[in-house]
């Protein structure tokens, strides 16, 4: 579980008893029918719940140890490196970049 779902959920009961004394206070006051304004708190739990589920989802890892990378998990190809089943040298490639200068005009010579 994520920090953030757990935040989540522990500030669940607190902000649905806030928003239940709310609309209760608003029906006392007359503004407000309870008996009108209860789907709100079926609403806000809603809502609560899945901000949490987002915020666990975000963080899963799944069996392989995390979300597949790269386009080769997804087309059926082989796996990249990084990723479960990949059985390359784990050495780096570090290609040798040649810098080539331009060759300066011939200058035409007076005779």
């Amino acid at each position: 579980m994520s920090k953030t779902s757990a935040l989540i959920r522990a500030i669940r009961g607190p902000v649905v008893l806030i928003a239940l004394g709310a609309l209760t206070a608003a029906d006392t006051f007359g503004t407000y029918s309870l008996t009108r304004t209860w789907p709100v708190i079926l609403i806000l739990f809603g809502l609560l719940k899945l901000a949490e589920k987002a915020a666990e989802s975000r963080d899963y890892e799944g069996p392989g140890g995390g979300f597949p990378q790269g386009p080769a998990a997804y087309a059926g190809g082989p796996p990249m490196p990084g990723q479960p089943g990949y059985q390359g040298s784990g050495a780096v490639i570090n290609p040798v970049v040649e810098v080539v200068r331009p060759v300066p005009p011939e200058t035409p010579k007076h005779d």
